[in-house]
């Protein structure tokens, strides 16, 4: 793996944003009565990520009530188990002594690889000398098992005969009413509309006015999937048969397409262009890839997509 810190993203943001800290600290470490203080709230400890994760970290150092000393400063330093560290120090301003907070937000490096450990340590100082730290490992967990899933025929939303819902998890097709009872698995629907071919997810604004029907349609649904979709760049079938799970992850975090609730304008493999699209399902949080085999862009409407999946299980 490539040395983390030449490719960690971190945004740094001062002062207190207002919403994000409105419970209890999960991780408060111990210090002496009275003393200097460290709070670290947001993120808790250990803790398995992904590639690609962002964890928000919000520090508040409080003087030490019986010295009076001046805090001087907040450090936060990520060390990595492959070798290299990436630190940051905050000096406090004018009007910080008594009391001095940051909010980090850190983002796992997108290659970071299965087993891979990141140790956070965070550290206060005040100007007797006197300092409190906060240490946290990071495990980076990947996900390097596929299932493959090929030449699965959805129909589109006016087709009558063929669903237009599917599960990963079961690797079956749904009617809306089968959808319908089975929310929690759905991750995507298909329909042939304004942009061409879709696959949208059922929290998709548009996927909710076409599939509308009483009772059943997706604005009444109680627990539907937000899965997220990024177009990618064509690939050979051999390169789509290599991809693992660590690589599907990847595919999605480094797609240069936005994230959005839909992937439009589907076409299928003439001459080789397939449309290739990442996703990430949220019940539980997988990553994979779709291969649209074809699309019925006669039919339309009550046509059918054949698409091929990979997926982590």
């Amino acid at each position: 793996m490539k040395k983390l810190s030449s490719i960690l993203a971190v945004s740094l943001f001062t002062g207190l944003i207002i919403g994000l800290i409105s419970c209890k600290p999960e991780n408060e470490p111990t210090t002496p009565s009275g003393g200097l203080s460290l709070v670290v709230n947001g993120v808790s400890c250990p803790i398995n990520v992904d590639p690609g994760d962002v964890l928000h970290y919000y520090i508040k150092a409080t003087q030490n009530p019986n010295t009076l000393a001046e805090i001087s400063s907040i450090d936060f330093n990520a060390a990595y188990s492959t070798g290299g560290s990436w630190d940051t120090n905050f000096t406090s301003g004018a009007n910080e002594k008594k009391i001095m907070d940051r909010n980090v937000y850190f983002k796992v490096p997108i290659n970071a690889q299965n087993g891979d450990r990141i140790t956070i340590t965070i550290k206060v100082i005040d100007k007797a000398n006197d300092e409190q730290s906060y240490v946290c490992v990071i495990n980076v967990v990947v996900n390097n098992t596929v299932n493959t899933y090929s030449n699965m025929k959805l129909g589109a939303h006016l087709n009558t005969t063929i669903g237009s819902f599917y599960s990963t998890s079961t690797n079956l097709v749904y009617s809306l009413s089968s959808a319908y009872n089975n929310q929690p698995i759905i991750d995507w629907c298909y329909y042939y509309y304004t942009y061409g071919a879709t696959i949208a997810a059922p929290t998709d604004t548009m996927a909710k006015c076409i599939y509308n029907l009483p009772s059943i349609g997706l604005p009444g649904w109680l627990s539907p999937n937000a899965t997220l979709f990024r177009k990618t760049q064509t690939m050979s079938q051999a390169e789509f048969n290599a991809l693992d799970g660590n690589m599907l992850q990847s595919k999605y975090n480094t797609a240069v397409s936005a994230l959005s609730t839909k992937a439009t304008g589907l076409f299928d493999g003439t001459d080789e262009l397939q449309s290739f699209i990442t996703f990430k399902t949220a019940n539980p949080v997988k990553y994979g890839i779709i291969r649209v085999e074809n699309v019925d862009v006669v039919n339309q409407a009550t046509g059918t997509i054949t698409i091929s999946v990979k997926v982590q299980k």
